[in-house]
């Protein structure tokens, strides 16, 4: 199965930054699915589908600090 990575996870043998393209197991992909780490992979989907993660609310609300040097 193949999953858009949300979020950054890693572990022992797995290390995924968030917006990449991982193929899991079925049973992997589905819990990374249901707990919010990840969205399946249409069959049909472009090379180039959206990468990045949703943007939260609270990164939305932050206030621009303009250019700082």
């Amino acid at each position: 199965m193949k999953v858009w990575m949300l979020t950054a996870i890693s572990g022992r043998d797995i290390n995924y930054a968030a917006g990449d393209l991982a193929e899991v197991d079925a049973e992997t992909g589905q819990r990374l699915i249901e707990v919010g780490l990840a969205q399946p992979v249409a069959e049909n989907a472009p090379p180039d589908a959206p990468r990045r993660g949703k943007r939260t609310a609270r990164s939305a609300e932050l206030p621009d600090r303009g250019e700082q040097r």
